[in-house]
């Protein structure tokens, strides 16, 4: 487990790629959740094309807005999810997502049970940021509060915790604002 109290750059996946290459270099095609993605606004998993792999991205969204009429994307809340079965991906990414939830508890769950055994869970989410209704923005979180979070039940490991300044450009509320960032990653036994 590693404790990373800053990390070195603005995108998060790209900061943890070492640490995950060595659990996807046996994977011929490595399945990807992003919860609220936004059909179309992929994060960056360009590493896993590096490694000579493919990947499969899907999303899961609340808003009908943003899901595309295809079978990569769900619709639905990460908080109950029965439309999504059991240890399906290999990772679930879900990046500014949790404050939004009205039970992160129940969020926090739903990915564990919808990661593959051995796959990883990457969770981004603000510690230090303006209230941003979208639809609605209830809770804050610190790395060690996700930690808690996902690990209070068992099931999954950390991989590695912690927390960076982080530049988001919300063009109109408050362009090139700082905030503080939490991230948590671990594995699910």
């Amino acid at each position: 487990r590693i404790l990373m109290e800053e990390f070195k750059d603005t995108i998060m996946v790209q900061d943890i790629k070492d640490i995950l290459i060595p659990y996807f270099s046996e994977y011929e095609c490595v399945k990807i959740l992003n919860v609220g993605a936004k059909a179309g606004n992929k994060p960056e998993f360009n590493w896993i094309s590096d490694l000579g792999k493919k990947s499969e991205e899907f999303c899961l969204e609340y808003d009908l807005n943003y899901v595309s009429n295809t079978e990569h994307s769900f619709y639905g809340d990460i908080c109950s999810c029965p439309g999504v079965g059991d240890n399906l991906f290999d990772i679930v990414f879900i990046n500014n997502v949790l404050e939004h939830t009205l039970e992160p508890w129940a969020a926090a769950q739903e990915c564990i049970r919808i990661c593959k055994p051995g796959g990883v869970i990457i969770v981004g989410t603000p510690f230090a940021w303006y209230y941003h209704k979208h639809p609605v923005d209830f809770w804050r979180f610190s790395h060690e509060g996700l930690k808690h979070l996902f690990e209070r039940n068992g099931g999954v490991e950390a991989l590695c915790y912690g927390f960076k300044e982080h530049l988001w450009n919300d063009k109109k509320r408050m362009p090139k604002a700082k905030g503080i960032q939490s991230l948590y990653v671990c594995k699910k036994k």
